[in-house]
């Protein structure tokens, strides 16, 4: 969930020293904390320009540097992917994630041991954990499509692999074998019983990553991290202004996109919700995404089109393996707030992995027709 709160005044004044290294506009006046997602520290910068009544708006992060094997890496691919996108001449995106660099013309700041990066504020825009309506599912779909397409034209090369097999359901699956081979034994004890259920999934939710590594489906660089949240509307619109959110940018299939969309867009209930009868998929949210991706300009491939009805549980399968494996190996990667949390993540995503197996179903027909 989305929480702001006000920084003081004696952390604005911290943290504007290290903001001022970065080429903004105007004066710092005051600064919000935006607490959203599992990772880095956010900020909202308030800028007063002199001479005039305009303020402008920037976001500040401080860099978890414990999520990638070389942060330096996925600060640079994130530089090279917004200026990317920003200036292809295909994209009709009304906004775009704009890298404001250091006074010294680098794309982030590292001081004392700490990586910063700024973005310039993407101005009258709003972003949902959950989807409003099937509409808005609709452009979400079709938005990941055209991100998609303006990224079939990137220079696979140039991107620093910084997260290799991210989305690769073998090798998520062998990180789990080796979290429960060396859990303590309570909680191996409770661990072993769910990892042998997952295990009746694994077949069918290898079958994208196989078809990868095989070179039956092309590969790309992907934005890697497609959940709802990082899709920025127009407000009161339904008009999809921006992706934001692109560390995770990496070499992977289409197909890895639009299932972490469809998992995070149509899953109902909490991510840590701990009665599952409250969990569950929206298959009319499933399909609208599903349409508006095949309406999009990105063109996919005879054996894309058969795997398409498998992405969505894919990776809310390979999610599923992320939260057991970081609950075996005692909670090392995702932020807990009681000692089963990411247990309770783990058989919340799970229940949605059964319910996006059964909607596949549902949208073969429109891969078909």
């Amino acid at each position: 969930m989305r929480r702001i709160e006000p920084v003081s005044k004696e952390a604005l004044d911290s943290l504007g020293a290290i903001w001022g290294n970065f080429a903004l506009e105007g004066e710092l006046s005051r600064a919000e904390r935006l607490y959203q997602g599992h990772l880095h520290s956010t900020y909202i910068g308030v800028r007063k320009i002199a001479g005039s009544s305009r303020e402008v708006r920037y976001i500040h992060q401080r860099i978890n540097t414990t999520a990638f094997e070389r942060t330096e890496w996925m600060l640079e691919n994130t530089a090279k992917i917004a200026s990317f996108i920003k200036s292809h001449p295909e994209n009709t995106f009304p906004a775009s994630l704009s890298v404001v660099e250091t006074k010294s013309g680098e794309p982030y700041l590292l001081g004392n041991g700490e990586f910063w990066r700024s973005y310039e504020f993407v101005e009258d825009s709003i972003s949902y954990d959950i989807c409003p309506n099937v509409e808005k599912a609709f452009q979400l779909g079709r938005a990941t499509g055209e991100f998609l397409f303006l990224l079939k034209d990137f220079p696979v090369a140039e991107l620093q692999d910084h997260s290799p097999g991210f989305q690769d359901t073998v090798v998520r699956w062998e990180q789990l074998e080796h979290a429960l081979a060396t859990a303590d034994s309570e909680r191996r004890e409770i661990g072993e019983p769910v990892v042998r259920e997952f295990a009746s999934m694994l077949e069918q939710t290898s079958r994208v990553s196989a078809a990868l590594s095989a070179g039956s489906i092309p590969q790309q660089i992907v934005h890697g991290d497609t959940k709802i949240n990082n899709f920025l509307f127009r407000e009161n619109s339904d008009e999809v202004l921006c992706l934001v959110d692109i560390d995770l940018c990496m070499k992977g299939s289409v197909l890895y996109d639009i299932g972490d969309l469809i998992r995070s867009a149509s899953a109902v209930g909490r991510e840590d919700e701990p009665n599952l009868e409250k969990v569950g998929v929206d298959n009319a949210t499933v399909l609208a995404i599903v349409k508006g991706f095949l309406e999009s300009r990105l063109t996919l491939t005879t054996r894309e089109r058969e795997l398409l009805p498998d992405a969505g549980c894919t990776i809310s399968f390979n999610l599923s393996t992320r939260f057991l494996a970081d609950f075996l190996a005692g909670d090392r990667y995702f932020p807990v707030l009681h000692p089963q949390h990411n247990l309770e993540r783990a058989l919340a995503q799970w229940k949605v992995t059964k319910g996006l197996f059964d909607s596949r179903a549902l949208i073969v027909p429109l891969v078909d027709g």
